[in-house]
């Protein structure tokens, strides 16, 4: 008797899991869907939009670096590339919806798109794009900076050790 109850338990239990599941699946495909409807309000891709030229320059820099006489090969190539990175934007915005959706409840989900629908928050997606390109800014001067700042106190460490640097 106790090995037929044992087994009605484990069957019942395994019903509410494998009933469970579709309803977990269900739950994240609909955070998925909030998360993607939100980062569209939120024009993410403007943001990005904004940071392709800036890192294909840099790209372009480095290349040029290496071996000058490409730079105007480069400077030709350019706008396939940007256009080509434009287009992958949609993958990047798919892989952040599941991230959003992965850390946030689909209530949060709603309460963040429910602020965007707000006149701060319509301020704050319009903001957006100049407030990441003045903070991309900050952080590469604040890296160059600190970057500076190391380097010549691991090298006056590394002479104290007497290393010739």
């Amino acid at each position: 008797m106790r090995k037929i109850i044992a087994r009605l338990g484990v069957a019942l239990l395994l019903s509410f899991v494998i009933a469970g599941a579709p309803a977990r699946a269900d739950d994240e495909a609909s955070r998925v869907a909030i998360a993607r409807s939100l980062i569209d309000a939120i024009h993410f891709d403007a943001t990005f939009k904004q940071i392709i030229p800036t890192l294909m320059k840099q790209i372009r820099d480095i290349l040029v670096r290496q071996d000058p006489s490409i730079a105007k090969d480069l400077d030709a190539m350019l706008p396939r590339f940007e256009a080509k990175s434009y287009q992958r934007l949609d993958d990047l915005k798919a892989q952040m919806a599941k991230v959003y959706a992965s850390r946030l409840t689909e209530s949060e989900l709603k309460d963040i798109a429910a602020f965007y629908q707000t006149p701060t928050g319509a301020r704050l997606i319009a903001l957006q794009p100049e407030l990441a390109a003045q903070g991309m800014a900050l952080g590469r001067a604040w890296g160059k900076e600190i970057a500076g700042e190391v380097i010549e106190e691991m090298k006056a460490e590394l002479r104290k050790q007497g290393h010739a640097i």
